[in-house]
């Protein structure tokens, strides 16, 4: 037995009613035994101090059982084969938290992750990993509504500032990739494709003023050859009004179609 010490209840030669067992490296047991095995409740404690109580069955934690770390951090849940699996709460020893659902050790399933940023996630994990539908809060107000894949903002969503700017379309690896719609806080629109988090391809970008600009982009800027038109046709002219836009634009331009959040 490795030098392994026993007190408690026998029978017929085994381990079997309440007992404790002091293991060679330094660890204790406490609790009900059954036929040399740990099982029903009781109490481990390793030597490096970390600690489980709860449920046991065939030697393993299985059933309704708490690990706290050493480190602070803590699970409070199911657990079946000695790891998690079920409905539980883990505690991270800097201030985050998960409710939810586990299964081989992983979270997955639905779950709700608390970061001590005070950012906010609800929906769906696969092996440890946000992926399938989900609502990611900031603490700064922004929201993403959508789909995840590993962690980051895959497929389509939207996403909307707390500035009042949304946008709704398709996303790849945390960035606006493919087609969608993005509306600033002031009425402004863009309508196309996106690359890298910018305007890439062919859109459509509508002013407030009625102005509005067709054709294609490049890392967020115009390019190629355009069709404008204006509601104001009577003293709209293609050449006047692309100099007076860009002039009343080139600030906002700067501040804000360079400054998407990515």
């Amino acid at each position: 037995m490795n030098n392994n010490r026993y007190d408690g209840m026998w029978f017929q030669d085994y381990q079997h009613g309440k007992g404790t067992m002091y293991y060679y490296n330094g660890d204790i047991y406490e609790g009900d035994w059954v036929n040399d095995k740990r099982e029903g409740q009781g109490t481990y404690t390793w030597k490096n101090g970390s600690k489980y109580v709860g449920s046991w069955k065939n030697d393993k934690k299985d059933g309704k059982g708490t690990l706290t770390w050493n480190d602070g951090s803590k699970y409070d849940g199911e657990w079946k084969n000695d790891v998690r699996d079920g409905k539980g709460t883990f505690e991270y020893a800097n201030g985050d938290k998960y409710v939810g659902d586990w299964k081989d050790d992983m979270q997955h399933g639905k779950g709700i992750y608390f970061f001590h940023t005070g950012d906010r996630y609800e929906g769906s994990y696969v092996q440890g990993e946000r992926t399938g539908e989900g609502i990611y809060y900031h603490a700064s107000g922004n929201k993403y509504v959508g789909s995840f894949k590993d962690g980051k903002q895959e497929g389509h969503g939207t996403f909307t500032w707390a500035s009042g700017a949304v946008y709704e379309g398709n996303w790849k690896d945390n960035q606006r990739d493919g087609y969608g719609t993005y509306k600033w806080n002031v009425g402004d629109s863009y309508e196309g494709e996106w690359k890298d988090n910018k305007f890439n391809g062919q859109g459509t970008l509508i002013q407030t003023d009625g102005t509005k600009y067709k054709g294609g982009f490049v890392n967020g800027m115009e390019e190629g050859k355009p069709v404008y038109s204006s509601s104001n046709r009577a003293k709209y002219c293609p050449a006047c009004a692309k100099q007076e836009r860009r002039k009343q634009d080139a600030k906002r331009k700067r501040e804000q179609y360079w400054n998407l959040r990515k």
